[in-house]
C-alpha cells in the first residue's frame, strides 16, 4: 500500500493521535497519550503517527539510542505499536512495521530491532505469529511479563516481504 506514511506527532495531529483507540488490545499497550508524554521526556524516543491515505490509523514509538547520548537503553526497540480498533485486520500494522524496519536500517549502528508483547494477553498468540511472520524471534528474555523478540536487520527475510 503506497498510501501508508509514518508522520511526526505534533500540535497539528496531537488530538487525532490521542483519540485513536486500540479496542481490546488497549489492555496490552499503553495509551497514546501516555506514550506521547513519555516520549516528551525521553530524547531517544522517535514517535510517529501511522497514516493511510491521509488519515491517522495508528501510532508507534521507537527507542532510537542514536538520538541521545544518555539513552538508558542502547538498543533499537519498538516500544509501542497500535492500530485503531476500526482499522485492525487490514494489514496496516504489518505495513507500518515494515516501514519502521526500513527506517531503522538507515540508522547508524542499527543491526537488530527488539520488541516485546504480553504473552498471556488476549492477543498474545496472534502477536507471536505476527512478529514471527516478519522474522522476529524470541530471545528467551522476559521483561515485565513481556516476551522479548529480536529481528536481525542483516537478515533478508523482511526484505523479501516488501
Amino acid at each position: 500500500m503506497s498510501g501508508l506514511e509514518l508522520r511526526p506527532v505534533g500540535r497539528h495531529n496531537f488530538d487525532a493521535v490521542r483519540a485513536l483507540d486500540a479496542g481490546d488490545a488497549q489492555q496490552q499497550v499503553a495509551s497514546n497519550l501516555y506514550s506521547i508524554a513519555e516520549a516528551a521526556v525521553m530524547p531517544e524516543a522517535w514517535i510517529r503517527a501511522i497514516y493511510v491515505d491521509g488519515r491517522p490509523v495508528g501510532f508507534l514509538l521507537l527507542n532510537d539510542p542514536t538520538l541521545s547520548a544518555d539513552a538508558e537503553e542502547k538498543r533499537f526497540s519498538l516500544w509501542r505499536l497500535m492500530i485503531d480498533k476500526s482499522e485492525q485486520g487490514r494489514g496496516f500494522g504489518r505495513l507500518a512495521l515494515l516501514a519502521l524496519i526500513e527506517h531503522v536500517r538507515t540508522r547508524p549502528g542499527a543491526r537488530e530491532l527488539f520488541t516485546s508483547y504480553v504473552h498471556d494477553g488476549p492477543t498474545g498468540p496472534n502477536l507471536a505469529d505476527f512478529y514471527a511472520s516478519l522474522g522476529f524471534v524470541a530471545t528467551g528474555e522476559i521483561d515485565d511479563d513481556e516476551t522479548v523478540l529480536c529481528l536481525s536487520l542483516d537478515d533478508s527475510t523482511t526484505r523479501r516481504m516488501e
